[in-house]
């Protein structure tokens, strides 16, 4: 985990990016320094609603999102999270 200032964020790992974005999480870019390593980052948005109907009053984290994530209790909307997949899959092959 990367964090670049409290409300941004970036993983190499890319299903936990993929139920970062599924979740509301705006994507920010990609460092691609290391084709086999990339690096996505994230912050979160202005607007935060989405973010809310998954976490009620708890400010949105991205360090409990990863802690959720590695523990295999993250919930996240399966649409959603299949879609962020394939947005950040677009991004890995774009050169």
């Amino acid at each position: 985990m990367t964090v670049i200032k409290d409300d941004e964020w970036g993983t190499k790992t890319l299903g936990l990016a993929a139920a970062v974005k599924a979740l509301g999480a705006e994507y920010r870019g990609v460092d691609k320094t290391d084709p086999r390593r990339m690096e996505f980052f994230f912050a979160i948005p202005k607007d935060t609603y989405d973010l809310e109907r998954y976490f009620g009053n708890l400010k949105f984290d991205f360090q409990s999102v990863e802690i959720q994530w590695t523990n295999g209790n993250l919930q996240v909307n399966a649409r959603r999270y299949f879609e962020a997949l394939q947005d950040l899959k677009s991004v890995i092959h774009t050169r």
